[in-house]
């Protein structure tokens, strides 16, 4: 049996893949390299807050070339100052509550070269949030039902702070009473039960007591003050009470 030689023809060369498209973010602005050779075009796809317009039509993603028209609205934050007035619960103070929030005018990340790029959206522009004003700081306050004990003084320089929480406003405490005393003269203070003393010998003073005056709490309800302590006295047999203006 002689063997006999087969001649196979050789087997094809593969196709040489072609050139993908890259796009970059340069300054905010799109630079686009096309593909060739069959290659596939770079796509751009729009991250979080990002409005892409492409060829006239707003999409979320779209292949692009260096023919492609497309628009980047990366928008705005707006600043936003708040004004809050907060009472403690036992209303004894108000405290003013300014936050301050800046905004930004936003522009969209560099980024290299790629095939696939997803817009990033960055702040460009800081733009400060504005001062609280005294108009918004009392209104703040009135809607807290705040009427009473505002330190204007206080007042000012929270507004003038860029921010955080200040006390504006203290309630007007109660003033103690002073209680009622009983003294005992010392030609009065007897050892003997029995002992006698002369008519007219003063036996006991009691110095009237003195009443307390009732505070405000920052929403304008009193602070009741105490009664004072105020004991009675009493003239037992052989002795008698004189008022005195004196006590």
């Amino acid at each position: 049996m002689e063997a006999q030689a087969q001649d196979h023809a050789a087997a094809p060369a593969p196709a040489a893949q072609g050139v993908d498209g890259t796009v970059a973010v340069v300054g905010g602005a799109l630079v686009v390299t096309d593909p060739d050779d069959g290659g596939r075009p770079a796509d751009v796809v729009a991250g979080d807050g990002i409005r892409l317009t492409v060829d006239g039509r707003v999409v979320p993603a779209a292949a692009v070339t260096r023919d492609t028209r497309v628009e980047i609205d990366a928008g705005a934050r707006d600043p936003v100052t708040l004004v809050e007035a907060r009472v403690t619960g036992d209303c004894l103070r108000a405290e003013l509550v300014v936050t301050r929030t800046p905004g930004a005018v936003c522009g969209v990340a560099d980024h290299p070269p790629a095939r696939t790029v997803t817009l990033t959206r960055v702040d460009a522009v800081t733009l400060d949030a504005d001062p609280a004003t005294p108009d918004r700081a009392r209104a703040a306050l009135a809607a807290a039902g705040v009427v009473h004990g505002l330190d204007e003084d206080a007042l000012a320089a929270a507004l003038a702070a860029p921010g955080g929480s200040a006390v504006v406003a203290h309630a007007t405490r109660a003033t103690p009473p002073v209680d009622a005393a009983v003294t005992i003269p010392v030609e009065a203070q007897l050892s003997d039960p029995l002992h006698t003393v002369r008519a007219g010998t003063l036996l006991a003073r009691k110095t009237p007591a003195v009443p307390g005056r009732d505070g405000t709490t920052v929403l304008g309800t009193p602070i009741p003050a105490p009664a004072p302590k105020d004991p009675v006295l009493d003239a037992g047999p052989g002795a008698r009470l004189d008022a005195r203006d004196d006590g």
